[in-house]
């Protein structure tokens, strides 16, 4: 058993942050080291961001977890 970190938060929100920042997707892709497809897929189903990308995002965009109503839970298969 091991356990996973991964944040749920409002998609809508994640979004907002990246366009109100003025920055695409390809550029917040280049910027995390993180393809296109995963950053589009984490915007469109945030349960699937893991604590170092969700981290790298928060970092990028300079925004707090509670700006982006972040809340932490643990994923056990």
């Amino acid at each position: 058993m091991y356990r996973q970190q991964t944040f749920n938060c409002c998609s809508k929100n994640i979004r907002y942050v990246r366009m109100s920042r003025g920055l695409s997707v390809e550029q917040v892709a280049v910027h995390i080291g993180e393809s296109v497809a995963s950053i589009e897929e984490y915007e469109d189903d945030p349960s699937t961001i893991p604590l170092d990308v969700a981290l790298k995002l928060l970092k990028l965009y300079q925004v707090s977890f509670s700006s982006v109503c972040f809340r932490e839970r643990i994923m056990i298969p």
